[in-house]
């Protein structure tokens, strides 16, 4: 097994670091850090990265990571979609299972989302709701609902 390895990425400037993690069955996860934020991450050679929120310094950081052309800087990804991804990006690569019910929500989530209807009310009582108005286990209570009314 290999061991983890961190790096400087950025030229070599201190405030630009990245950490390549192993795991036993084999996934590659690397973070990309800028300052103390994660501002990308790639599990097996999939890479997701942040939408610039700060200023130039870690916009350099963020074209290093995904080469700053066009194509690249619009696939960069909000906040709220960022911290999703790299919790499942980190449940995958510790070898969690996705929970059915979540899984659920979040394909009732994507069709609703299709339709133009919005998810906004699901959830909305649930603890650690995100800022984008779907409560981070608010996928869970989509799941449940449309499981409970017989939509699936």
């Amino acid at each position: 097994m290999n061991l983890p390895t961190i790096d400087r990425y950025c030229d070599g400037k201190p405030n630009a670091v990245g950490f390549t993690l192993y795991s036993p069955a084999g996934d590659t996860l690397r973070i990309w850090y800028s300052y103390q934020t994660p501002v990308g991450f790639a599990l097996n050679g999939k890479r997701t990265v942040r939408e610039n929120e700060w200023g130039p310094t870690t916009g350099k950081h963020l074209n290093t990571i995904d080469g700053g052309g066009s194509d690249a800087k619009a696939a960069r990804v909000g906040l709220v979609q960022f911290e999703r991804a790299l919790a499942e990006a980190l449940a995958q690569f510790n070898g969690a299972k996705p929970d059915p019910l979540t899984e659920l929500g979040r394909e009732c989530a994507r069709e609703l989302g299709e339709r133009g209807q919005s998810t906004a009310g699901f959830g909305e009582h649930v603890p650690g709701k995100g800022r984008d108005g779907m409560a981070r286990d608010g996928f869970k209570a989509l799941g449940k609902y449309a499981r409970e009314k017989g939509l699936v």
